[in-house]
């Protein structure tokens, strides 16, 4: 048997390889990312006195 890829076939692999890579990359930089902006402090006060 002699099989080779097609041209239309390389063209869809490549594509779906990228798709995948930029998904995972994607996800990965949102989990990944820096979160300490968004939590807010819940007692304020306590920071204010020092203790």
């Amino acid at each position: 048997m002699n099989e080779t890829l097609t041209p239309v076939g390389f063209t869809f692999m490549v594509l779906t390889w990228t798709a995948i890579v930029v998904l995972n990359f994607f996800c990965f930089s949102r989990i990944f990312r820096d979160k300490t902006e968004e939590i807010p402090d819940p007692m304020p006060e306590l920071d204010a006195d020092g203790k």
